[in-house]
């Protein structure tokens, strides 16, 4: 009887509150959530041949902007650990030596849910305080090249190493920067 009404309750949530994909609407099948799975084809990590102490997770396109402006609202907490967990992998990924820290890049106007969430999974202190001695990771959601270098070079860290979501620019415009 629980069983029949719970299917009840279910089917008429599910008809007020479609379970929709964040970037296209489509209905998602079971198991799946915020992405449908066509639109999950657009997280394919980027990958780089050379050693880069700056770079992204995926290209700016498709779900991934969705994705990216669904981060800026921070309407749905959970978006926010989704985005620190692709970052943390990409980290792993590119064999980047461990951080010491996480350095966060905020202001009066933004809160750095981002980093906070980065260093967690890492288990790593967030801390502005710098330091020659340490290694740095700081965590954008956007990565702007030219603002990234100038801030990278008035950084006083041993190495500051920068993830974000994605880059600015589209990844045909991303060797003329890098």
């Amino acid at each position: 009887m629980k069983d029949i009404i719970r299917n009840c309750f279910s089917r008429i949530l599910d008809l007020i509150y479609p379970n929709l994909c964040l970037h296209c609407f489509s209905k998602l099948e079971k198991n799946y959530f915020y992405f449908c799975k066509d639109c999950l084809y657009d997280f394919s990590y980027l990958y780089t041949k050379k050693a880069r102490s700056t770079f992204a997770v995926f290209e700016n396109k498709g779900s991934i902007k969705t994705l990216l402006k669904e981060l800026q609202r921070q309407k749905i907490l959970s978006i926010t650990k989704i985005v620190a967990s692709f970052i943390v992998i990409q980290l792993f990924r590119l064999n980047w030596p461990m951080p010491d820290i996480v350095y966060p890049i905020s202001n009066l106007l933004k809160k750095d849910h981002l980093s906070k969430e980065v260093s967690i999974l890492l288990k790593k202190p967030l801390r502005k305080k710098q330091d020659l001695s340490k290694i740095a990771l700081i965590v954008l959601d956007v990565i702007d090249i030219e603002k990234v270098s100038k801030m990278k070079k008035q950084l006083l860290f041993k190495k500051v190493y920068v993830m974000g979501l994605c880059f600015d620019v589209f990844f045909d415009d991303l060797d003329l920067f890098l």
